[in-house]
C-alpha cells in the first residue's frame, strides 16, 4: 500500500474489534532485528501480574504443546535472560503477543532475534508442529498454510513498542464513524504511512492485522477548537440519523494523540482465555462466546463477586477491561464506590481505572479513597492515576474536612473516628507517592495536634 491511498481494513472481521495505537517504529525494530526474542519473552514474564504466577505455568504449558522438552527448552532459555530482562525493565503483552514469542523461543537459537528466525523461504508455509497449533490458539497465522510468519512477529514487536492505545470499538462502530468522518463536512479519510519493516515486504496484507496510518490530518482534527469540533460532531450524527459516538472516539483519539510516536489502526485478537464465559452467570440474552456486555449493571456485580471468591485475578480483570474499552471502565467506576460489599474488588477496579488515566474518573477514585476501609490500598491505586487534576482535586476533598473557618480540626472525643484523624491517615497514606503528598502534606499543619514522626519524615 503507498503513502497517503485511503487504509485497507479488509483485515478486520465484522464481529471483531478495533483498537489505535501508538508505537515506537525504532524500538519495535530493534524488538525485531537485534534483541534475542528469549530476552522479549524474559520482559514479559517480568510484566505479568506477581501474584498469577500459576496462571502464567498454566499459559506457558498450554503453548508450549503440553508437559515435556519443548517447555523445559523454552523454561530454560526464559531462565538465562532474567538478569538481563531485570535490567531492561517488564514488558506488558498480550496472550496473542506471549504466544508468538513462545512459538519464536521454541525455534530460536540461544541468542536469536525474531528476524533471524523467520525468512521468507523457510516460513511461507503450513505447519504441523505442536507447538504452532498450540498457539494458534491465539493468534491463527502462526499455524495457517502459506502465512510468511515475519508479519505476525513483527506485529508482536510493533505491540510490545506501544506507549499507548485507544478503544477497543466493535468493528461496525469503526467502520460507520470511518465512513461518517470521511463524507461529512469534516472531510477526513484514514490514509496509510509507509509501511515499517518487514510490514512492507512480507508478502500479502491479508496476513497482516494491522496497518500504520498517517497522522498529520488526525492531529490537527484533535487540535481543532473543542466547540467548534463539538458542534460539527453533533451536526453529522443529526444529519445522518444514526450515531458512532464521535464525540467519545474522538476525545479517545485526542488523549492517544498526545503521545508521540507511528500510529497503528488494529484488529483485537481473540483470546479464548478471556472471551469464554467467566465462573458466573453471563446476561441471558448474549451467546456465552460473545464478550461481556459492560451496559449490563449486573456484569460489574458479578465479577465483583468472582474477584472476591478468587476466582477472577487482577491479570484477567485486566484483559477483561481492556476488551471492553470505555464501557468496561464506566462501569468498574460504578461498581468500584460499592467498597463496603467487596472491597477487594473495589482495590482492583481502582487499579485499573487510575492506570487509565482518564480525566473523568478523577473525583470517583478520590471519592474511593475517601470510604475505602483501608486508604493506604486507595492511595496506592491514586499513584497510578496521570490525570493532571488528581493532586488539586484531591487536596480540595481533603480540606472540605477541615473546619471551614480556617482553624484546626480538633481530634474529638473519639481521636480515631475523627476527622483531624482521617486527614492524618490519608496524608499518611500518600506518603510514599511524592507527587500526591506534596500537594496534600501543607494541610497538616491544620489538625490541632503534631503528626507522627513517620509523617513528618
Amino acid at each position: 500500500m503507498a503513502g497517503g491511498d485511503e487504509v485497507d481494513l479488509a483485515f478486520l472481521r465484522p464481529e471483531g474489534h478495533v483498537e489505535l495505537l501508538v508505537a515506537d517504529p525504532s524500538l519495535a525494530r530493534a524488538f525485531h532485528g537485534s534483541v534475542p526474542v528469549a530476552r522479549l519473552l524474559a520482559r514479559v514474564v517480568l510484566g505479568r501480574d506477581a501474584s498469577d504466577a500459576t496462571a502464567w505455568d498454566t499459559l506457558l504449558c498450554r503453548l508450549a504443546g503440553g508437559p515435556g522438552e519443548v517447555l523445559e527448552r523454552v523454561r530454560r532459555a526464559i531462565a538465562r535472560q532474567v538478569r538481563a530482562a531485570l535490567d531492561e525493565g517488564p514488558l506488558p503483552a498480550s496472550n496473542a503477543t506471549t504466544a508468538a514469542l513462545v512459538y519464536a523461543v521454541s525455534r530460536a537459537g540461544e541468542r536469536t532475534s525474531l528476524a533471524e528466525t523467520f525468512s521468507d523461504e523457510d516460513d511461507a508455509r503450513a505447519t504441523r508442529d505442536p507447538v504452532a497449533l498450540a498457539c494458534a490458539a491465539y493468534d491463527e497465522r502462526l499455524a495457517a498454510p502459506g502465512v510468511d510468519l515475519r508479519v505476525p512477529m513483527f506485529e508482536a514487536c510493533v505491540r510490545l513498542a506501544t506507549r499507548g492505545s485507544a478503544g477497543p470499538w466493535s468493528s461496525p462502530r469503526f467502520a460507520e464513524a470511518r465512513r461518517q468522518l470521511a463524507e461529512s463536512e469534516l472531510g477526513l479519510a484514514l490514509t496509510t504511512a509507509p509501511e515499517l519493516g518487514p510490514l512492507s515486504a512480507a508478502g500479502p496484507s491479508h496476513h497482516a492485522t494491522m496497518a500504520p496510518l498517517r497522522r498529520d490530518e488526525l492531529d490537527a482534527l484533535v487540535a481543532r477548537d473543542p466547540r467548534e469540533l463539538a458542534s460539527a460532531i453533533a451536526r453529522i450524527e443529526r444529519e445522518r440519523g444514526k450515531t458512532a459516538h464521535l464525540d467519545t472516539l474522538v476525545a479517545d483519539l485526542g488523549s492517544l494523540l498526545r503521545r508521540s510516536g507511528s500510529l497503528f489502526v488494529a484488529a483485537v485478537l481473540p483470546d479464548p482465555d478471556v472471551d469464554e464465559p467467566l465462573d458466573l452467570r453471563p446476561p441471558s440474552e448474549r451467546p456465552s462466546s460473545i464478550p461481556l456486555d459492560w451496559t449490563h449493571p449486573e456484569v460489574a456485580m458479578q465479577i465483583a463477586e468472582s474477584i472476591e471468591r478468587g476466582t477472577t485475578t487482577l491479570a484477567r480483570l485486566r484483559t477483561l477491561v481492556s476488551r471492553g474499552g470505555e464501557p468496561a471502565l464506566d462501569a468498574i467506576g460504578a461498581q468500584m464506590l460499592r467498597a463496603q460489599s467487596h472491597p477487594t474488588a473495589s482495590a482492583a477496579f481502582a487499579e485499573v481505572l487510575a492506570r487509565a488515566g482518564r480525566t473523568r474518573d478523577v473525583i470517583r477514585l478520590v471519592t474511593y479513597f475517601a470510604i475505602a476501609p483501608d486508604p493506604t490500598v486507595a492511595a496506592h491505586a491514586l499513584s497510578s492515576c496521570t490525570a493532571p487534576e488528581l493532586p488539586t482535586v484531591l487536596r480540595a476533598w481533603l480540606e472540605a474536612m477541615l473546619p471551614s473557618d480556617g482553624g484546626a480540626a480538633p481530634f474529638g472525643d473519639d481521636p480515631y473516628t475523627s476527622s483531624a484523624a482521617r486527614v492524618m491517615a490519608c496524608v499518611a497514606s500518600l506518603a510514599p507517592y511524592p507527587h500526591l503528598y506534596q500537594a496534600v502534606r501543607p494541610l497538616l499543619s491544620r489538625v490541632s495536634e503534631a503528626p507522627p514522626a513517620s509523617i513528618n519524615d
